[in-house]
């Protein structure tokens, strides 16, 4: 785990920062499901902050990767299943 992404209990205005951080990864994140639910349907992805994106075909695979680069227990790390027939929420 990457301790030093993590702002210190009374540094709001990094806390802030980092929100709006995963926010855009989010954001990132959402614009890019449909092409790459296309692409690599039924796989896993996984947007990290230095804006790679990663691939893998189970959960476990993807979560390997991003152990070997640090990153799966980092604030910050969107993670998507690229369900190419999702059930309706509502």
């Amino acid at each position: 785990m990457d301790s030093s992404r993590y702002p210190k209990d009374d540094d709001t205005e990094a806390k802030i920062a980092l929100l709006l951080e995963f926010k855009e990864l989010g954001r990132r994140m959402n614009r890019e499901y449909p092409s790459l639910t296309k692409q690599y349907p039924e796989h896993w992805a996984a947007l990290v902050p230095s804006g790679e994106m990663f691939i893998a075909a189970t959960m476990h695979e993807l979560f390997a990767i991003l152990d070997e680069k640090g990153l799966r227990y980092g604030p910050n790390v969107v993670v998507e299943y690229l369900d190419p027939n999702p059930r309706s929420t509502i």
